[in-house]
């Protein structure tokens, strides 16, 4: 179930300027993008984990946001009731209320995230759908990365290869961190220009049948950033090479994340 299949929430997103007001400080980027991921993304595994609470009788329905608190530590809660407009979501978003559930004979559930394993052995596998995908849908990115590195040429042979080779080399490091994108997924930096600078993020897709990860896509670092954040406990948790300025983090963002990834 997505988040905006379960409720109706308003356009102007003025929804996420109430969770931000209650919420401990933090940089969510321009009109609070990367936290509406995380709460798309939270509300997600939090259905799948039986936690959000719909009573029809009462007319309320809420769930808890993520791993979000406030500045002492109390837990943020998205309350909703019934949405009165017809053949629409069933509900609709109401209010943000900090502390204890709406309903006092609900504990206060915690969302649980998956640890996954990487396994390093496993091959990497990219089909031609991905390569079109990363290389024609997607080729600014790589042309943004590698133009000046190359001289201002763009060379498809050089950059699939480097790439590549970049990817089987960090594989061997398993230097990832998880994500979710409809499930958990892994990314990996992929340190292509200089040594000491990220400048893609590959998304990665574990097949434990196949003992194999198929490679999705190629993400700029901001929009990693964003997927990361939305399954760790909080900002301080991701690793050094995920971690962002809030000065970077302010920057706009060009697309819209379903269209990222």
């Amino acid at each position: 179930m997505r988040l905006y299949d379960f409720a109706y929430h308003p356009q102007n997103k003025g929804w996420l300027d109430q969770v931000v007001n209650q919420a401990s400080r933090e940089p969510w980027g321009p009109e609070n993008k990367i936290l509406e991921i995380y709460l798309q993304t939270n509300f997600e595994i939090i259905w799948e984990q039986k936690k959000v609470y719909q009573d029809w009788e009462k007319g309320e329905a809420f769930w808890r946001a993520g791993n979000l608190v406030n500045n002492v530590a109390t837990p943020l809660w998205l309350v909703y009731k019934p949405n009165q407009v017809p053949n629409r979501q069933p509900w609709s978003f109401e209010r943000v209320i900090v502390g204890q559930p709406p309903s006092l004979t609900v504990q206060r559930p915690t969302i649980q995230y998956d640890q996954l394993i990487f396994e390093s052995e496993w091959s990497l596998n990219q089909d031609h759908s991905n390569l079109d995908h990363i290389f024609e849908k997607n080729s600014s990115r790589l042309k943004d990365v590698f133009q000046v590195a190359l001289g201002g040429q763009f060379n498809e042979h050089i950059v699939l290869r480097t790439v590549y080779a970049e990817m089987d080399f960090k594989r061997k490091q398993g230097i990832v961190q998880t994500q979710w994108y409809k499930n958990y997924q892994f990314l990996m930096p992929l340190y292509l220009t200089q040594p000491n600078h990220v400048d893609l993020v590959a998304a990665l897709q574990p097949v434990p049948e196949k003992q194999c990860y198929i490679v999705r896509t190629l993400l700029s670092p901001r929009y990693a950033y964003a997927k990361a954040r939305a399954v760790v406990r909080g900002r301080d948790m991701l690793p050094n090479w995920l971690y962002l300025s809030d000065e970077e983090l302010n920057q706009p963002f060009l697309m819209d994340f379903n269209e990222e990834q």
